[in-house]
């Protein structure tokens, strides 16, 4: 609901009514200081903002771990329909279909080093 109705906004002081409101549905709010390091999973909506007179930086890389709950979630981007589903902020089918095939040749090694080392054990 709150990708479509803030999009790609930016929250800037001061906060404005619509932007206030997205925050208290936050399931959690994290104030973060000048060298504090965070992870946010990048299969959920989720913001970062830099309150501070410093310099931040911040860089992006998914995560998806192993965790059941994390793979389903993987696995349901690019829904059409469903409780996934989104008109948009997310990945062209292209880009979408390369990043699958990535995991799937990196689960393919991992199993057969795994395998690997079983046999010569």
């Amino acid at each position: 609901r709150l990708v479509a109705e803030m999009g790609d906004g930016h929250f800037r002081p001061p906060l404005g009514p619509q932007q206030l409101a997205a925050l208290k549905c936050a399931s959690k709010v994290a104030l973060l200081r000048p060298g504090d390091l965070f992870l946010c999973s990048g299969g959920v909506a989720h913001a970062t903002i830099s309150a501070s007179e410093e310099l931040t930086v911040t860089g992006y890389e998914s995560l998806v771990t192993l965790h059941p709950r994390h793979v389903t979630q993987l696995l349901e981007t690019g829904s059409c329909c469903g409780p996934g589903a989104l008109d948009r902020g997310v990945m062209e089918s292209e880009e979408l279909r390369e990043l699958r095939q990535g995991v799937l040749r990196q689960l393919q090694t991992l199993l057969q080093e795994e395998g690997a080392a079983v046999a010569a054990a």
